[in-house]
């Protein structure tokens, strides 16, 4: 006989751009409307490490806590689509170009060419320190990826 699974239904939330008195009601919704996994992080880089190398995870660790009171699951996104200001200044040949061979600018989704080795070297640092934060007990996976590749039609470096 075959047995049949619950079917579990997951979102995405971005606790770091709503206030921190919001995150209770909002985990709370979430659980009376079913969810039990949700995804964070995956746009966050800016706020886990506002300069380079110095981290705060404390908000992520507060995020996962109440999250966490509502029973829900945590699937920890690696913020490797959104790479900090800081980061494309230090190496502005990361950024990707256009099909008309034009930089894209800061800002947009996918805005660094993903065969950076530079970009590359710090997506595994960065993936690396949160996997620390990701060692919490609500956590369910990490994602290594959030979409897809498309709209970097070149790369802006072949190193």
């Amino acid at each position: 006989m075959t047995t049949l699974r619950k079917q579990r239904l997951g979102t995405c939330y971005y606790p770091e751009h709503w206030p921190r008195e919001r995150w209770e009601t909002d985990a709370a919704l979430m659980a009376e409307a079913g969810i039990s996994h949700v995804r964070i992080g995956e746009f966050a880089w800016s706020r886990l490490e506002p300069e380079p190398g110095r981290y705060d995870f404390g908000w992520m660790d507060e995020a996962f806590d109440v999250l966490g009171a509502q029973g829900l699951r945590i699937v920890l996104g690696t913020p490797t689509a959104t790479p900090p200001k800081w980061l494309v200044d230090t190496m502005p040949d990361m950024v990707a170009l256009d099909d008309r061979g034009d930089p894209r600018r800061f800002g947009s989704r996918r805005h660094y060419c993903f065969s950076h080795q530079g970009y590359r070297a710090e997506c595994a640092r960065i993936a690396e320190a949160l996997a620390l934060v990701g060692d919490h007990g609500g956590t369910l996976a990490q994602s290594l990826s959030a979409g897809s590749f498309r709209g970097a039609t070149r790369v802006a470096s072949t190193d």
